[in-house]
């Protein structure tokens, strides 16, 4: 679980387990060993489903898939405990609520708004929108003048829209998540992107250090010859968010001069991006490793941002 406090209003990132596979956990408390009988396909983009480390590379291997050994294995064969975690929910909160109405309450605490205008999406909507959406009934190939003189209706959508961006959304779309929806409807995402945590941004400061195996929990050395799950990270922390992701919730909800507190701090994103962003911060974590880790992405950062405002000044 992840947490960014901005005083008395918080946001919550929690992440999710794999679906556990039923039918092979029983073989394997059984002390049954499963026989293969296949291998799993690779996926139709040509990336990997399972990635082996060996001998300071990667190599591309295919998963086996092997069938129960036991009537009870049998039994719950195809059953797992989870569904693709296709959603990570973010909580936003708010405390105390001590006054009779919302505006009263954000004057006398200083939070508990959301920073709509500073979170707006940016867009074009003439892009965005087709013409036909704006003409009230005219036909596509009169719609010119529209676009040129701003002959927009009154009370349409094109009205409505602030050039400021698009109201932000409750959902947050990674990279893959966006361009799967355009592919079935072209424009279909219109909500924010944010990229998943890239190699250079997990490691940003730990060039120095030397690689750690890090196993993931998922080798099964009964099930899966390969060892997948057996990576080489300088970053060791299993779950690193996107700074992008993290900067936009510090920005969403810490007040001018608020100070954001992630008590997991983990490797320090939430650290990385209040940096980025000029705010102060305060972070916890139990584990002395990561906090070594976030020590050095943040150092890293603060160099960045200082170097950033020496060529903006």
């Amino acid at each position: 679980m992840k947490f960014a406090i901005a005083s008395n209003g918080f946001t919550a990132l929690v992440s999710f387990p794999k679906s556990l596979d039923i039918s092979r956990a029983i073989d394997k408390k059984l002390g049954a060993e499963r026989k293969t009988v296949g291998l799993k396909p690779y996926t139709n983009d040509g990336s990997i489903r399972g990635n082996s480390y060996n001998k300071g590379g990667y190599e591309r291997v295919q998963l086996p898939i092997t069938a129960p050994a036991t009537p009870e294995a049998q039994q719950w064969e195809g059953w797992g405990t989870a569904l693709k975690p296709a959603n990570e929910p973010i909580v936003l909160a708010r405390k105390p609520i001590s006054e009779k109405t919302i505006a009263e309450n954000v004057m006398k605490w200083g939070t508990g708004g959301i920073n709509i205008d500073g979170c707006r999406i940016p867009a074009n909507w003439k892009e965005e929108y087709p013409p036909s959406w704006f003409t009230s009934g005219k036909s596509e190939e009169n719609t010119e003048d529209y676009w040129g003189k701003g002959n927009i209706k009154k009370n349409t959508v094109a009205d409505r829209i602030s050039d400021k961006g698009r109201f932000p959304a409750n959902v947050i779309l990674d990279e893959e998540a966006g361009q799967m929806l355009d592919e079935q409807q072209e424009g279909a995402s219109r909500f924010f992107y944010c990229a998943k945590a890239s190699k250079k941004e997990r490691n940003m400061g730990l060039e120095d250090v030397e690689p750690t195996t890090v196993d993931d929990g998922r080798n099964k050395p009964i099930d899966n010859p390969f060892l997948r799950g057996k990576t080489p990270r300088r970053n060791t922390h299993p779950t690193v968010k996107p700074v992008k992701l993290m900067e936009y919730l510090i920005t969403l909800v810490t007040p001018p001069n608020g100070i954001v507190l992630d008590p997991f701090f983990g490797s320090g994103t939430t650290g990385v991006a209040a940096v980025n962003l000029g705010f102060n911060y305060i972070g916890i974590e139990l584990d002395e490793q990561y906090v070594e880790i976030a020590r050095r992405r943040i150092n890293a950062a603060r160099e960045q941002f200082h170097k950033h405002m020496e060529v903006t000044k």
